[in-house]
C-alpha cells in the first residue's frame, strides 16, 4: 500500500468521522488527480468507499457521480464493493429526481423506477448463488436503501408501483434471516463503513417490510394477498414481542378485512387480550358501518366497564342538552377503579366513539373518564384528543344557557362561545401533538394533527388567524420532523396557512420559506384517484392543476414576495407590475383615495395595453402545439432533459437496442410544455384577475365609474374562460366579485339618480301624478332638502339600460360561482340582489301595482335563483341564509302573482319552504296564503311541505304527495317533545291569515279554533328565546285578525284578549329580564291588542258611567306598558302606535279632572317613549301630548312638574314645532303670578305669527278679562307692525269678543272696519298702480268682470255701477262713488311705494318657488321612489301646511280669492251689527265682494294665458284685435285662434320649469275668460267659467307650475286655500244669503250662493255634497222666485238628484258617532247638551250676570247641513225628506250635545208638525225649549199660537 493510498484512505475515514467536506474535497482532490491509476496504485474499493462517504454527507453529488464513473469504467468483478456502487448509484439517481430537481408524481415515480434498476442489480448479484452465504449484510443493507428511496411513494394511489421491487427484497431478507443464515439473524456489516448500520431486530424490520409490502398489494386491489401478507406480518410480530408492534399489526388487519371482516374482530380480540380492541379497530378502519357502530362500542365499553350503563347516560346528557345544561347527572355512583390497561382500553373505545361522530355517546364516556386517573402516555393523549373534539361539536350543535338569563345564547354568542371553544381546542391538540412525538406514538402524532386541522381551519381566517398560527406551526413542525406521508396534503395546507399567517404580519422572509418547504412537498393524487367525470374532463391536457390544486396559491404568493423582497430589480413584465401596484394599494389607508385611484389609473392603463395584445388576432395567430428550441451542443457534455422531465431515461453505455426501448418511458402529460397559444393565454387570465382587483380597489375608494369600467373589461374579455372547474377557482371568484362589484356600483348610480332599480322607467306610472303631487309638497317643506331633478327620456333610457346590466352582472356572477361550485359566493350574489333591490320590494309594499313595471330581467332573475333555494342545484344548509332565501322566495311570488302568474303559488313550486326555519316559514307562508284568498286559488298542500328534518319520519301517504293527506302531527302527538313546533306554524298562519276571508263569523271561528288547537298542544321551551319570540307573535297576530272581519265584534274582543292573554300569560306581567328586542317588540304589541280589546269593548249606550272609565282605564294601562316597550327596544313604530292609541282612547278621559290625574303617567310614558325613538313624523302630535300633560298637571298646580316636563320637551321637539311649548310656558308662567313679558321676551322666536300664536292662547287661557284684551291687543299690535294679512281674522276673533264681553257694538265694527281697511288698502295701491303704468292689457276685460254686475232695475233706473256703493268701512266711506275703474287715486309717490314693496315680495316669492321647484320630484315619482306611505305622506303634507300657517306671510300686493272672502264675511258681519242704510251698504258689499272673488280668479287666470302665450305662441297664433269673448266664457268666432293659442300654451308649457324665460315682444292676446255680464247670468252655473271651462284650473296650475303667478299668497276659485276657515264662511254665507234674501235682494243673492257653491268643494264626500245640495235648493228658489225657470230647472235638477243621496250617507258617520259618544262619556255628560247660559264673572261692586252661552264654530259637522236642509226642505215642498233629515239630525245634534243646533231641529220639526195639521206635536217639540235668541223665540211664539188656536185653545201666557 502506498502512502498516497494510505493517505486517501485516512482521508475517506476521517471524513466520516468527522462529517467534514473539507476532507472529502481533499480526498476528492486526490481521486481526480489520480483517476488513471485505480486498479493499479490504487485500490478500486477506493472509489466505492469514497462514493459512500461522501453520498452520506451529501452536498457532493458529482463527486460521486465521478467515483462511481470511474470504478464503471473499471469492470471490476462481482464482489461487494459492486454491490455497493450499485446502491450509491441507486441512492444518486433518486436523490437526483427528488433533491435535486424536485420531481414530483409521476415524473417523480419514473426516476425512482429507473434509480431502483440499479438496487435490482446489486440485490441480484448480492443472492446471486455463491454470494447469498456471504452477502446477507449486503441484503439487509439493500433492504434500508430501498426503503429510504421507495418512501415517497408509500402512499394511497403509489405504492402499488413498487410491490414488484418490494417483494424481491423482502424474499430476500427473509432468505437470510431464516436459521443458520449467514447473517444469523442480525444483518450486521462486516466493515464498518457500511452505508447504515445494522441495529435493529430483524422480525420487527420484516414485520414492517411486510406491512408495506401488504398496503402496496391492497393499493393493487389485490385483498387477498394483502390479507395474507398481513396474517404473515402478524406471525413475525408475534415472534418479535413487541406490543406496540402487535397492535400495528391488529390494526392493519381491521384495515384490509374491514369489507370482509369474518372472523378477524374476534380474532384481534382474543390476540390483543382487549374486549375493546376489534371494535375500537374496524370503527377506526370503516369496517363497522357508523349506524351501527354506537352499538358495538357500547357492547366494547360494557365488557369492561359494566357499572356503568352507557344508554341511560346518553338519554341524561340528551335531556340535559334539550335544557341547554351543561353536563348531565349520569352516575349513581362513583367511578370504580380501573386497571391501566383497562383505561387505555376505554380511552380508545371513546376515540372511536368521535371517530364515528357517535356523539350521543362520547359525551357519557367523556364524562366518565374524567372522573378516572388516566395514566400519562397513550390513553392520556387519546382522552385530551377526544375532548377537544367533543367540546367543538358541543359548542356547535348543542345549545347552551346564559348562566345569568338563563336563557339560550344568541346568535352572536353562540358564534363567540365557538371561536373559543375551536381555540381551546387547537392549544389541546397542540400538546398533544408535542407529547406523542415526546413518546414516539406517531399515529397519534398524525392524529392529533388531524384533529387540529379539522378543529381549527374555520380561526384560518383574518380575524381569528393569530389564534391558530403557533399551534400550526408546531404541528408542520412535527410532522415534517416524523416525515409523515399519510398527511402529506395537510402539510402542504399547514405551510401554506402559516405563511399567510407570517406575511398578514410582514415576516415576508418567514413566510417565504414556509411556502418553498410547502412546494418541496410531493402531495400529487395519482390521476386515476380522480373522479371519472375530472379524469374524462382533462382529456389530453395537463393533469397538474388537477392533481396539485394548491400549486397555483403556492407560486402566486411566492412570486409576488419574490419581487417585494427582491429591492434592486424591477420587474419587466406589465402583470408583475400591475401585481406589485396592487400590494401597494391595499397597504394603503383609507384616506389616501386620490393617491390610490391615481395608482389604480395607472395599473389600468398598463392592463388594458396588454389586453390589447394578448387578445383578438393576435392571441389566434399563435401556434397551438409545443415547439422545443432548438438544442445546440456548445460543450463535450452530454444533452441535459428538461426541468420537469426526469434527468435519466435510459443506461449510459452500449446497451442493446430493447433494453434502450424498454427503458425509454412513455411521454408524461404531467406538466407538459405549454404551446405559445397556451401561455398566451395563462397571460391573458392572470391580465384579467388583475384588472378585476382593480375593479374591486376602486369600488372601496368610490371610484363608482372606474370600477365599473374595470370590473366590465374584465367581464367581457372573450378570450378567456377560466377552468373547467375545479381549477382556477380563484379566477372564477375574483370575475364572480367583479361582476358583484359592478352591480353594487351601478346600484349606487342609480341612486344618485333617484330612481328605483327593477323598475322599467320608461313605462308611465298610473299614479305617478299623485305621487308627483305628494312629494312636491314634500318637496315645499323645509325639511326636504333633497336636490332631484325630472329626468329626460335620454336619461331614463340610460336608467333602464343600467338596471338591465345591474341584473345581469349579478346573474353571471351568481352563475360563475354555481358553476365552480362556490356556494359562499353563491349566497353573497343573493344577498347583493337583495340589498340593491330592497326598495323596490319596500316600495311594493304599498303601491303594489309597481310591480306590473319591473324588468323583465328582474322576473326573470328571480326565477332563475328559486333553483338555488331548493331542488338539485340549491345551496348546501352551511350557507343557506332563511331570511335572504325567504325575501327571495316572497318578491318572485309578488312579482310573478302581480303579473297573472299563480303557478307560483302551487305546492311544486314553494318546495323552499321544506328547507325554511320555522320564522322564515311563517312569513311566507302567510303570505302565500293571503294571495291564494285573494286570487280563489286553492291553498298549497302542507302535507308536501313539511320541514326537511321530518322527512325521515314522515309517513308513506304523506309521502305520497296525495292532495288528500293529513296534514303533520300536532305538537305533542303520540307522546312527542311538545317543545317542537314540527312544521305546524305553517298550518297556524294559513288560518290565521284565512280569517278574513271567511265568508261568515262561523267559518272565521272554525279558523280561530284551529290555529288556538295547534297553538295550545305547543309548549316552547323557557330558554329558547327564539321559540318564545314566535310564540308571542303567533298569539298576537291570531288576536289582531280575531278583532277584525267577519267575526263578531263581541266574540272576536274575547277571542282577541284570550290570545293576548296566552301571549303574555299576564296582562300585568313585567317586563322580561335578557329577553330579545324581538320578543320585547312582540310582547309591547301584545299589550297593544290588549288595549284595542279593552276599547272596543266599551259600548256609551249599554255600560254605566263606571265600566266605560274602568275599561278606558284599562286600555291606557296597556297602552301605557306597550309605550314602555317601545322605549325599551327604541322601536319607532311601537311607541307611535301606543302613543297615538293612547291619545284616542285617553281622550274621553280628559273631559274630567278626575280622570285627568290617572293620565299623567301614561302620558309621560308615551312622550318619554316618542322622545327615545326621536319621533319627528308628527311633531304636532308630539307637542299635543304635552299640552295634553300640561292640562293633567295644571288641574292640581304642579307647576314645577310643568317645568319639569318642558324641559325634557324642548330638546325633543322639532325648533319649527316649538311655539306650542312656549304658548304652555307662558300659560304655566301667567297662573303662577310671573311676568309673562319678561318671558316672552326671552323666547327665542322671530316670527311674528308665532308670538301672535302664543298671546292668543294666554287671551283664551286667561280667566280675566283685563289679561285677555291685553293678549288681544299684544297679538294685534304685533301682527299689525309685521304687516302681517292673519290680523284680519284676530281682528274678527277680538271684535267677537268684544261682542260676547258686553263692550259696545261700535267697538266691534270698529275691529271689522279695521280688518277691512287693511285689505281694502291694498286693493286701491294695486288700482293706483295701474293707472300710473297705464292702461293695462287687460283692462277691459277686467271691467267688463266689474261693472257689468248691475241689476237690472239699478241699471234701468239711475245707470249707477252697483260695485261704486260697496264699500262702507271708514277708509271706503270718505270716498264719493264712481264708476267702474274711476277710481279716486292716490298721490303718485304713494303710489310708486306700494308698487315698489309688491315686486320685492314678489319677486322674492318667486324665488323661493322656484328654488323649492328643483326639488319637485317628477322623475322620482315616475320611478315611484315613494318613501312614505299614504300615512306618513298625509302627515307630511299636514306638517307643511301648519308651519306654514305659523310662519310669516308676505304681505301681497293685491288681493286673491282668500282675501275677498275674508272681505264677504266682515261685510256680512257688519249688516248684521249695522242698521238703516249702514246695513244695506255692508249687505251690498258683501254681495260685491263675493263677485269679486270669482273676478279676481278670471283676472288672474286671464293674465296666466297671457304669460303662457307670450312665453311659448309664435305670432301666427296670435288673437287678433277684433276677436271678443263673451259673458259666461262664450266666445266670439275669433275664439278658435284663442282656444289654439291657449291650448298651445298649456301643452308646451310643462316644459318651463327651471328654464330661463326669454325676452319676447308683446303679444296681445284678448281675455280668455269672463264673470259673467248681468247679476241674473249669476243664476246659472253653465255661465260660470270656474265650472265650464276645463281651462281654466288648468291655465292657473301650469302658470303656478312655471313660476308665472305672482304672490306667494295667490289662491283662486279652487283653490285649496281660498277659505280660510270654510265651516266660519258656510254659516256666515247661510246668515247672508237669509240677510239679502229678507231685504229683497235675490239677484244679489246668486255670487253669494256661487261662493257657497264653490265652498262646498272643500268638505269631502259627503259633507261637501250636502253643501252643494243646500247651495242648489236656494238657488233654485230665488230663480224661481226672479223668474229664472231656466236656471231654476237646472238647479232643482242638481238637487233632486243629490238630495235623495244624501238618506245613503247616514251609516258612513256611525263610527264618527260612536267616538264622540265615547269622548263624551268620559266627561259624564252623554245624554246632556250644552247649557243655554254661562254665569259671568263681575267684580265686587256687580253681581254675577247671565249671558247667552257662546257658540264655538269649529268643524262643520253634517248634521248642521242637514239642519238648514231640512229647513230649506220645507218650503220646496219635500216634508218626507224633511222629516228624514231633521230626525236624522236630531240623533247627532244628541250625540255632539249641540244645544244650540237641537234648538233649530225642534222648531223645523214644529213647523212640519203644523204644516201637517198636528198641533199637539207642534207644542211637544217646542215644549223643552228654555232659552232662544230673538228671532228664535218669534219663530216658536208664533208656531205656539199657530198651535194652540188650532186645537182651540188659549195661548199661554
Amino acid at each position: 500500500m502506498t502512502s498516497t493510498d494510505f493517505h486517501l484512505r485516512h482521508l475517506i475515514t476521517q471524513a466520516a468521522k468527522q462529517r467534514s467536506h473539507r476532507l472529502l474535497d481533499d480526498a476528492f482532490a486526490i481521486v481526480d488527480g489520480h483517476f488513471d491509476a485505480f486498479g493499479g496504485t490504487f485500490s478500486p474499493e477506493l472509489l466505492v468507499l469514497f462514493a459512500e462517504v461522501a453520498s452520506d454527507l451529501r452536498e457532493r453529488e458529482d463527486a460521486v457521480f465521478r467515483a462511481l464513473d470511474l470504478f464503471e469504467r473499471l469492470r471490476c468483478e462481482d464482489d461487494q464493493f459492486k454491490v455497493r456502487a450499485l446502491m450509491v448509484r441507486c441512492v444518486y439517481e433518486a436523490r437526483l429526481g427528488s433533491e435535486t430537481h424536485c420531481l414530483k408524481g409521476t415524473h417523480l415515480w419514473q426516476q425512482l423506477k429507473y434509480a431502483l434498476d440499479f438496487l435490482s442489480q446489486a440485490l441480484a448479484l448480492a443472492t446471486r448463488p455463491g454470494n447469498d452465504s456471504r452477502y446477507g449484510f449486503l441484503v439487509y443493507n439493500i433492504s434500508l436503501v430501498f426503503w429510504d428511496i421507495v418512501r415517497p411513494l408509500c402512499r394511497q394511489g403509489w405504492q402499488k408501483h413498487i410491490v414488484q421491487e418490494a417483494t424481491a427484497v423482502l424474499d430476500a431478507l427473509k432468505a437470510v434471516a431464516k436459521p443458520g443464515a449467514a447473517a444469523g439473524g442480525k444483518g450486521a456489516a462486516p466493515t464498518s463503513n457500511a452505508i447504515i448500520p445494522v441495529t435493529q431486530d430483524m422480525s420487527a424490520w420484516l414485520v414492517e417490510l411486510s406491512l408495506n409490502v401488504a398496503f402496496g398489494l391492497e393499493d393493487a386491489e389485490k385483498n387477498a394477498d394483502a390479507q395474507k401478507m398481513a396474517e404473515y406480518a402478524f406471525t413475525l410480530a408475534e415472534e418479535a414481542k413487541d406490543a406496540k408492534l402487535r397492535m400495528l399489526v391488529l390494526s392493519a388487519r381491521a384495515y384490509f378485512a374491514r369489507k370482509a371482516p369474518g372472523k378477524t374482530k374476534e380474532e384481534i380480540d382474543k390476540a390483543s387480550g382487549s374486549a375493546t380492541a376489534g371494535a375500537v379497530y374496524f370503527v377506526c378502519n370503516g369496517g363497522i358501518p357508523k349506524e351501527q357502530a354506537e352499538d358495538h362500542l357500547i357492547a366494547a365499553w360494557k365488557a369492561v366497564d359494566a357499572e356503568f350503563d352507557l344508554r341511560e347516560a346518553k338519554e341524561a346528557f340528551a335531556a340535559a342538552a334539550a335544557r341547554g345544561e351543561k353536563t348531565a347527572s349520569s352516575e349513581k355512583g362513583g367511578p370504580r377503579s380501573f386497571k391501566p390497561q383497562q383505561l387505555v382500553d376505554l380511552c380508545s373505545a371513546l376515540r372511536a366513539a368521535c371517530t364515528a361522530e357517535c356523539w350521543g355517546i362520547a359525551q357519557p364516556m367523556l364524562a366518565r373518564l374524567e372522573k378516572c386517573q388516566i395514566p400519562a402516555g397513550r390513553g392520556r393523549l387519546m382522552l385530551d384528543l377526544s375532548k377537544a373534539e367533543i367540546e367543538v361539536w358541543q359548542a356547535c350543535n348543542v345549545k347552551r344557557e346564559d348562566p345569568v338569563s338563563k336563557l339560550l345564547l344568541s346568535q352572536e354568542e353562540q358564534q363567540k362561545r365557538e371561536v373559543e371553544a375551536r381555540h381551546k381546542a387547537v392549544r389541546l391538540c397542540e400538546q398533544c401533538i408535542a407529547t406523542a412525538k415526546r413518546i414516539d406514538e406517531v399515529d397519534l402524532v398524525e392524529e392529533s394533527a388531524i384533529v387540529m386541522w379539522n378543529l381549527g381551519r374555520e380561526l384560518a381566517c383574518s380575524a381569528h388567524r393569530y389564534r391558530i398560527h403557533k399551534a400550526f406551526q408546531k404541528c408542520a413542525e412535527v410532522l415534517d420532523e416524523v416525515q409523515s406521508l399519510s398527511l402529506v396534503q395537510l402539510r402542504v395546507h399547514l405551510h401554506f396557512e402559516i405563511a399567510c399567517c407570517e406575511i398578514a404580519q410582514d415576516l415576508l422572509t418567514k413566510g417565504r420559506s414556509e411556502l418553498n418547504r410547502a412546494l418541496a412537498i410531493d402531495y400529487t393524487v395519482p390521476q386515476n384517484e380522480l373522479s371519472e367525470a375530472v379524469q374524462k374532463q382533462i382529456g389530453d391536457d395537463d393533469p397538474a392543476p388537477y392533481v396539485r390544486k394548491l400549486d397555483a396559491s403556492i407560486n402566486q404568493q411566492r412570486h409576488l414576495l419574490h419581487w417585494k423582497l427582491n429591492l434592486y430589480e424591477e420587474p419587466t413584465d406589465v402583470a408583475d407590475q400591475v401585481m406589485l401596484l396592487l400590494d401597494q394599494v391595499q397597504r394603503q389607508s383609507a384616506s389616501a383615495g386620490k393617491l390610490t385611484f391615481n395608482l389604480l389609473t395607472q395599473g389600468y392603463a398598463k392592463l388594458e395595453a396588454a389586453l390589447e395584445e394578448l387578445t383578438g388576432e393576435r392571441l389566434q395567430a399563435l401556434t397551438d402545439t409545443f415547439e422545443p428550441p432548438p438544442r445546440v451542443i456548445t460543450s463535450e457534455k452530454p444533452l441535459q432533459p428538461l426541468p420537469h422531465q426526469a434527468p435519466a431515461t435510459v443506461k449510459e453505455g452500449g446497451s442493446r437496442a430493447d433494453e434502450v426501448a424498454a427503458l425509454v418511458p412513455q411521454p408524461i402529460k404531467d406538466q407538459k410544455p405549454k404551446s405559445k397559444f397556451e401561455e398566451g393565454v395563462m397571460k391573458l387570465k392572470r391580465v384579467v384577475m388583475l384588472m378585476c382587483k382593480i375593479g374591486l380597489e376602486a369600488n372601496k375608494v368610490n371610484e363608482h365609474e372606474f370600477a365599473i369600467r374595470a370590473c366590465s373589461r374584465a367581464i367581457d374579455v372573450a378570450d378567456v374562460s377560466f377552468g373547467p372547474p375545479p381549477i382556477e377557482v380563484e379566477g372564477a371568484l375574483l370575475l364572480a366579485e367583479a361582476a358583484y362589484t359592478k352591480a353594487q356600483c351601478l346600484g349606487k348610480q342609480l341612486e344618485l339618480l333617484g330612481v328605483v332599480n327593477g323598475i322599467d322607467d320608461e313605462i308611465e306610472d298610473e299614479v305617478a301624478e299623485d305621487t308627483k303631487n305628494v312629494q312636491t309638497d314634500d318637496a315645499n317643506s323645509e325639511s326636504d332638502r333633497e336636490e332631484i331633478k325630472e329626468l329626460t327620456l335620454e336619461e331614463k333610457a340610460a336608467a333602464v339600460a343600467k338596471k338591465r346590466e345591474l341584473i345581469k352582472s349579478l346573474l353571471f356572477g351568481m352563475s360563475k360561482s354555481h358553476e365552480f361550485r362556490q356556494w359562499w359566493m353563491v349566497s353573497n350574489g343573493l344577498a347583493c340582489w337583495w340589498n340593491l333591490h330592497l326598495e323596490l320590494v319596500s316600495l311594493s309594499h304599498e303601491r303594489p301595482q309597481l310591480l306590473c313595471r319591473t324588468l323583465q330581467e328582474y322576473q326573470e332573475g328571480l326565477r332563475t335563483m328559486q333553483k338555488y333555494l331548493s331542488g338539485d342545484d340549491a345551496l348546501p344548509k352551511s350557507e343557506f341564509d332563511h331570511r335572504i332565501a325567504v325575501s327571495i322566495a316572497m318578491a318572485n311570488i309578488n312579482v310573478s302573482v302581480e303579473m297573472g302568474q299563480l303557478n307560483v303559488l302551487d305546492t311544486d313550486q314553494l318546495m323552499v319552504l321544506k328547507r325554511l326555519a320555522e320564522l322564515q316559514r311563517k312569513d311566507l307562508m302567510a303570505r302565500v296564503t293571503e294571495l291564494c284568498k285573494k286570487k280563489e286559488k286553492a291553498l298549497p298542500d302542507l302535507a308536501r311541505l313539511r320541514p326537511e328534518r321530518l322527512e325521515a319520519g314522515a309517513a308513506p301517504a304523506a309521502a305520497g304527495g296525495k292532495k288528500g293527506a293529513p296534514a303533520a302531527p300536532p305538537p305533542g302527538a303520540g307522546g312527542e317533545d311538545k317543545s317542537d313546533l314540527q312544521g305546524n306554524e305553517a298550518d297556524i298562519v294559513m288560518a290565521t291569515v284565512s280569517i278574513p276571508f271567511s265568508k261568515d263569523s262561523v267559518e272565521a271561528v272554525k279558523l280561530v279554533d284551529q290555529a288556538v288547537g295547534f297553538l295550545n298542544r305547543w309548549e316552547p321551551k323557557s330558554n329558547d328565546e327564539t321559540m318564545l319570540t314566535l310564540w308571542v307573535e303567533l298569539w298576537t297576530r291570531l288576536g289582531r285578525r280575531c278583532l277584525g272581519k267577519p267575526m263578531n265584534s263581541n266574540e272576536g274582543a274575547k277571542y282577541a284578549l284570550m290570545c293576548a292573554i296566552k301571549g303574555l300569560e299576564k296582562v300585568d306581567a313585567p317586563i322580561p329580564k335578557y329577553a330579545s328586542q324581538d320578543r320585547l317588540h312582540w310582547r309591547g304589541a301584545c299589550h297593544a291588542l290588549c288595549g284595542e280589546v279593552f276599547m272596543q269593548l266599551v259600548d256609551p249606550q249599554k255600560q254605566e258611567k263606571e265600566s266605560i272609565i274602568k275599561l278606558r282605564r284599562m286600555s291606557v294601562e296597556q297602552f301605557e306598558r306597550c309605550c314602555e316597550y317601545a322605549t325599551t327596544t327604541m322601536n319607532t313604530s311601537l311607541a307611535a302606535f301606543g302613543a297615538t292609541n293612547l291619545w284616542n282612547v285617553a281622550l274621553p278621559l280628559m273631559h274630567s279632572a278626575e280622570t285627568r290625574q290617572i293620565l299623567i303617567g301614561p302620558f309621560t310614558k308615551a312622550t318619554r317613549a316618542l322622545a327615545a325613538v326621536k319621533y319627528q313624523e308628527d311633531p304636532f302630535f308630539f307637542a299635543g301630548l304635552y299640552r295634553a300633560l300640561f292640562d293633567c298637571y295644571a288641574d292640581t298646580g304642579q307647576w314645577d312638574s310643568i317645568h319639569e316636563m318642558l324641559s325634557e320637551a324642548f330638546p325633543v321637539i322639532p325648533a319649527s314645532c316649538q311655539r306650542r311649548l312656549w304658548a304652555l310656558r307662558m300659560l304655566a308662567l301667567s297662573a303662577q303670578g310671573k311676568n309673562v313679558v319678561v318671558a316672552m321676551g326671552k323666547m327665542k322666536e322671530s316670527q311674528a305669527k308665532a308670538q301672535a300664536n302664543i298671546w292668543l292662547v294666554l287671551a283664551g287661557a286667561s280667566s280675566k278679562p283685563v289679561d285677555q284684551l291685553s293678549a288681544f291687543v299684544k297679538a294685534i299690535e304685533i301682527l299689525q307692525n309685521a304687516e302681517q294679512p292673519d290680523v284680519v281674522e284676530v281682528r274678527l276673533q277680538f271684535a267677537d269678543w268684544l261682542l260676547r264681553n258686553h263692550f259696545h257694538t261700535a267697538d266691534a265694527r270698529e275691529q271689522l272696519a279695521a280688518a277691512a281697511d287693511m285689505l281694502l288698502e291694498i286693493e286701491e295701491d294695486s288700482e293706483d298702480e295701474e293707472e300710473d303704468v297705464g292702461d293695462d292689457l287687460y283692462r277691459g276685460g277686467f271691467d267688463g268682470g266689474e261693472s257689468s254686475c248691475v241689476s237690472d232695475e239699478q241699471s234701468q233706473s239711475d245707470g249707477k255701477s252697483f260695485t261704486g256703493q260697496s264699500r262702507t268701512s271708514r277708509r271706503s266711506s270718505r270716498m264719493a262713488p264712481s264708476d267702474a275703474g274711476t277710481r279716486k287715486s292716490k298721490s303718485r309717490g304713494h303710489g310708486k311705494r306700494s308698487s315698489g314693496r309688491s315686486v320685492s315680495r314678489a319677486s322674492s316669492a318667486r324665488s323661493s318657488r322656484s328654488s323649492a321647484r328643483q326639488r319637485s320630484v317628477t322623475g322620482r315619482s315616475t320611478s315611484g321612489r315613494s318613501r312614505t306611505s299614504k300615512r306618513s305622506g298625509s302627515v307630511k303634507s299636514k306638517l307643511s301646511k301648519q308651519k306654514k300657517a305659523e310662519e310669516d306671510d308676505v304681505l301681497s300686493s293685491q288681493l286673491y280669492s282668500h282675501n275677498y272672502e275674508a272681505l264677504c264675511r266682515i261685510f256680512a258681519t257688519q249688516g248684521r251689527l249695522a242698521m238703516g242704510v249702514d246695513a244695506h251698504s255692508a249687505l251690498c258689499s258683501a254681495a260685491h265682494f263675493a263677485i269679486r272673488f270669482f273676478a279676481s280668479t278670471v283676472e288672474l287666470a286671464n293674465t296666466a294665458a297671457q304669460k303662457l302665450a307670450v312665453s311659448q305662441v309664435s305670432p301666427q297664433t296670435m288673437l287678433t284685435p277684433g276677436d271678443t269673448v263673451g259673458a259666461g266664457g262664450s266666445a266670439s268666432p275669433a275664439s278658435g285662434a284663442m282656444k289654439r293659442a291657449s291650448t298651445k300654451s298649456m301643452g308646451t308649457a310643462s316644459s318651463l320649469g327651471g328654464k330661463k324665460k326669454e325676452d319676447h315682444d308683446a303679444i296681445h292676446l284678448m281675455p280668455s275668460f269672463a264673470v259673467p255680464m248681468l247679476l241674473s247670468d249669476w243664476a246659472r252655473e253653465d255661465a260660470w267659467p270656474w265650472v265650464t271651462s276645463p281651462h281654466l284650473p288648468e291655465v292657473l296650475k301650469l302658470a303656478e307650475q312655471n313660476d308665472l303667478l305672482e304672490g306667494d299668497s295667490c289662491t283662486w276659485a279652487g283653490h285649496p286655500e281660498a277659505f280660510s276657515r270654510p265651516s266660519l264662511s258656510f254659516h256666515t254665507l247661510m246668515r247672508l244669503e237669509a240677510d239679502l234674501e229678507d231685504q229683497g235682494y235675490h239677484l244679489l243673492a246668486f255670487p253669494v250662493l256661487a261662493l257657497h257653491l264653490q265652498l262646498a268643494q272643500s268638505f269631502q264626500a259627503p259633507l261637501g255634497d250636502a253643501v252643494a245640495c243646500l247651495a242648489h235648493l236656494r238657488l233654485s228658489r230665488f230663480a224661481a222666485e226672479c223668474r229664472l225657470s231656466g236656471a231654476a230647472e237646472i238647479a232643482t235638477a242638481r238637487w233632486t238628484e243629490s238630495l235623495r243621496s244624501i238618506p245613503d250617507s247616514f251609516s258612513s258617520f256611525d263610527e264618527e258617532r260612536e267616538q264622540v259618544r265615547s269622548q263624551r262619556a268620559g266627561r259624564g255628560n252623554t245624554r246632556d247638551l250644552e247649557p243655554d247660559w254661562l254665569e259671568l264673572p263681575r267684580n265686587q261692586q256687580v253681581p254675577s250676570k247671565q249671558a247667552c252661552a257662546p257658540w264655538s264654530c269649529g268643524e262643520l259637522h253634517a248634521y248642521e247641513v242637514w239642519a238648514a236642509i231640512s229647513k230649506e226642505c220645507i218650503l220646496h215642498g219635500e216634508v218626507w225628506m224633511a222629516h228624514a233629515l231633521a230626525d236624522e239630525a236630531i240623533k247627532h245634534a244628541a250625540d255632539y250635545g249641540d244645544r244650540r243646533t237641537m234648538r233649530e231641529l225642534c222648531i223645523t220639526k214644529a213647523r212640519l208638525a203644523r204644516a201637517e195639521g198636528q198641533p199637539g206635536e207642534v207644542i211637544k217639540n217646542l215644549k223643552d225649549i228654555k232659552a232662544a235668541d230673538g228671532e228664535q223665540a218669534a219663530q216658536i211664539g208664533c208656531l205656539l199660537a199657530d198651535a194652540y188656536r188650532q186645537k182651540g185653545q188659549s195661548v199661554l201666557a
